[in-house]
């Protein structure tokens, strides 16, 4: 049969290309000028808006700050929580752990509207993170309740800005209590109708 179709000896072999030749494609040399890159108003933020009055100060930037030209990179967002705390995501300081430590340094900004990449302005302030830490139950599944990390940083760097309001411990447990007794009523009257279609 010369003229038969060829078919993969191995049937995964053909996505595995597939998803090869889409990583190669992704490794291609980005040429979008950097102003082009951040979303020119508003409306091209997803579920936000641009805090362009700076009402939450205590929100920055997980960044890091390459050590050879000084570039600033923002890979999350967090919060201060207290003058030494930032909160953040836990996949976010696990993938700073995955860089090389003598290539880039962990740090916070709180700029409004920070300057990245080759629009990096040196004279922006970064507090540099004196540790960065991630939750040790950290497990990268998607709904990952621990999903949490934070950066230790100098107080001395965050003074002046107010850190979050934190929820008060079993606030959480009250709200879910108060929700279902709100929903006792609803679940008595479904018992009843699932009850009639019974019989």
């Amino acid at each position: 049969m010369p003229n038969a179709p060829h078919t993969p000896r191995n049937p995964r072999l053909s996505p595995l290309l597939g998803l090869a030749f889409l990583g190669l494609a992704a490794c291609a040399r980005d040429t979008t000028p950097a102003r082009l890159l951040a979303p020119a108003n508003a409306d091209a933020i997803t579920y936000g808006s641009a805090d362009a009055n700076n009402t939450y100060s205590n929100v920055g930037a997980f960044v890091v700050r390459r050590v050879s030209d000084g570039q600033v990179f923002p890979i999350c967002s967090g919060t201060l929580i207290s003058a030494t705390i930032f909160l953040t995501a836990g996949h976010c300081t696990a993938y700073f752990a995955s860089l090389a430590p003598d290539k880039y340094v962990a740090g916070v900004s709180f700029d409004n509207p920070l300057a990245w990449g080759v629009l990096t302005d040196i004279h922006d302030k970064v507090a540099v993170a004196t540790s960065v830490i991630t939750d040790p139950e950290y497990n990268q599944r998607q709904s990952d309740p621990v999903d949490l990390g934070v950066l230790i940083l100098a107080s001395r760097d965050t003074r002046g800005i107010s850190p979050a309001t934190l929820p008060t411990l079993g606030l959480l447990d009250q709200l879910f209590v108060a929700q279902a007794d709100s929903l006792q009523p609803a679940l008595h009257d479904l018992g009843q109708i699932l009850a009639l279609d019974r019989e």
